[in-house]
């Protein structure tokens, strides 16, 4: 999610309103927002530190929560958006990108103006050569840098973008 962390959830039977709340992996719970919605999007997270989040339904602003304990979601490392750079070279499109502290790896995504966005590729280095764009066409490309943690599916941060023409 640009700019943040989204957390999302299921309707709790009840509920009116959300708890929404935060923790440093393996530290104390914080209160963090409060919604109607079934999603919340936290912007204040440090680069590289690992957070877990949990929700809890309440009746009204004013009510306890409808549940008594905390569950966490998975913990999410943090990673910010990297600068992206492009540049024509013999062959395609070099796509580079700045590092980012806490990213295992980086998904490369390219897509012409009003279309979808598309994969491309992905690698634990910082640049990645596109060999299939057509002269004269403009493609805006998008680097995100994900987690990995052994098997666990793949945790991507809001993605650094640039536009670029073949």
């Amino acid at each position: 999610m640009k700019g943040g962390i989204q957390v999302s959830w299921t309707q709790v039977r009840g509920a009116v309103a959300y708890r929404v709340y935060y923790r440093v992996h393996g530290g104390s719970w914080h209160a963090i927002g409060h919604t109607a919605k079934q999603t919340y999007t936290w912007k204040h997270g440090t680069d590289g530190k690992t957070y877990e989040f949990t929700v809890r339904g309440v009746k009204s602003k004013t009510t306890s929560p409808i549940d008594n304990g905390y569950e966490a979601s998975k913990a999410i490392r943090f990673v910010k958006a990297p600068a992206v750079m492009v540049k024509a070279v013999k062959g395609g499109i070099q796509i580079s990108w700045t590092k980012v502290a806490g990213a295992d790896t980086y998904r490369v995504y390219y897509k012409q103006p009003g279309g979808a966005r598309k994969a491309i590729g992905h690698n634990d280095k910082m640049t990645y050569t596109w060999k299939h764009g057509t002269a004269g066409t403009s493609y805006q490309f998008t680097v995100r840098p994900c987690t990995v943690k052994g098997n666990v599916k793949r945790h991507c941060s809001a993605p650094g973008t640039t536009p670029a023409r073949a």
